[in-house]
Formats: C-alpha cells, structure tokens, sequence
C-alpha cells in the first residue's frame, strides 16, 4: 500500500470514491446534485493540508486527507 499525492490524475477517482459515500457521510458537500465540474473545482482548490490517493495492488482503493482543522479523513471503496 502506498500514498500518493492527489493532482488532476485522481480527479476520477476521487469523483467516484465521493458518488460512492452516502450524503450523511460526506463533510464537504451534502448537495446530491454536485456536477463533475463542481467536484473538479473543489480539488483544484486543494482544501486539506494533507491529501492522498490510497494506491494498493496496483489500483486505487481509497483515499485520505487532514484538513487543517486537524482533522481526519479516510474513505475506501465498498469493494474493500
């Protein structure tokens, strides 16, 4: 398992990953209807102070992040 850095090639992923969560567990928007742009504008904006795909198999499985509240967060794909 490995952590890599989020930029733009994570962008999909990370969509998928966020479409996957149920809105009761998603801390940055609980809209249902965001759009891939609003998504894409959101990582661009590189909101954490710390941010990471979960690579693992060779595949991403999830991803990490704390904020800079101190926060932490954690998400993995159902299929893991």
């Amino acid at each position: 398992m490995r952590f890599v850095p989020v930029a733009e090639f994570a962008w999909p992923f990370l969509w998928l990953l966020y479409q996957e969560r149920s809105a009761a567990s998603r801390i940055s928007s609980k809209d249902e209807n965001i759009t891939y742009a609003e998504h894409a504008r959101f990582v661009r904006n590189n909101p954490y102070r710390f941010w990471f795909v979960i690579s693992g198999a060779g595949h991403y499985v999830g991803a990490i992040y704390a904020g800079h509240d101190n926060s932490i967060g954690v998400a993995i794909l159902k299929e893991y």
